[in-house]
């Protein structure tokens, strides 16, 4: 399948715009984020997509890579969505893990962080200064 991709400036946001009437889980894949040290993000197309015009099917993607950052990610709220993020400070280490979040208040969240068994503990990613 072709898709016809067109370069569309959006508030100095530069994006690929494109109008699909498919579901994009059928046609966009599951996208993995390898980090060093050997921690991985899996994301799906719901997480890198984002819905601009529901009526006519016109999708963009949400990230690319930028020449101002050289080498620098930033995973924002589409990607980071539904996700526990665990800063350990002391460890210097950020983890994550994956959450259904529309069921939920902040409390329950918090509480159910503090209760994880051992299978269900966040990723860590170390980070070095």
């Amino acid at each position: 399948m072709i898709l016809d991709l067109q370069y569309a400036a959006l508030s100095f946001i530069y994006s690929f715009e494109f109008q699909i009437a498919l579901r994009v889980s059928s046609i966009f894949p599951l996208v993995s984020l390898n980090f060093q040290g050997g921690s991985s993000m899996h994301i799906t197309p719901q997480d890198y997509l984002l819905q601009v015009n529901s009526k006519d099917g016109t999708w963009c993607l949400g990230f690319q890579q930028s020449s101002v950052t050289h080498g620098i990610a930033i995973l924002g709220d589409l990607v980071l969505k539904d996700k526990i993020i665990v800063y350990d400070l002391g460890g210097q280490r950020l983890g994550w893990s994956d959450y259904n979040c529309k069921f939920s208040s902040l409390s329950t969240i918090c509480y159910r962080v503090m209760q994880k068994n051992q299978s269900e503990e966040p990723v860590y990613l170390n980070i070095k200064n």
